[in-house]
């Protein structure tokens, strides 16, 4: 189980990263654009700090900070989005998917604390 969690967590955060760099290398990018794929990467990246942390460390852990970082993800993405004042179909995907991948990572980060703590009260 913890095997499989961490496994989609950095799936997910690794995505995330990728995407960022896309954003950010892309040649006809505006300034918002480049913002945008900071937040991601940073995202990505501290979603892999947290689950590092959970991981080695042995003081109990906060997943909120991913979770913060992930609405502040959705925001930049609605902020990019919207810079032409409407959505279509395919930002409405985007966001749909961006919205249950930050909400199955938050879940795996919060599941795999909580087993990391159970582990330590019964230890």
């Amino acid at each position: 189980m913890k095997a499989l969690l961490t496994l989609i967590t950095t799936l997910i955060a690794s995505s995330f990263i990728v995407y960022g760099s896309v954003q950010t290398v892309e040649k006809q990018g505006t300034l918002l654009t480049l913002m945008f794929g900071i937040v991601a990467i940073t995202y990505g990246l501290l979603v892999f700090t947290t689950l590092i942390s959970i991981l080695i460390s042995n003081k109990p852990m906060k997943t909120n900070s991913s979770g913060i970082a992930g609405v502040v993800f959705i925001l930049a993405y609605l902020l990019v989005a919207l810079d032409a004042n409407i959505l279509s179909g395919p930002e409405v995907w985007g966001l749909v998917f961006a919205v249950v991948s930050i909400a199955i990572n938050w879940l795996c980060l919060r599941t795999l604390q909580k087993i990391k703590q159970a582990k330590q009260t019964n230890a």
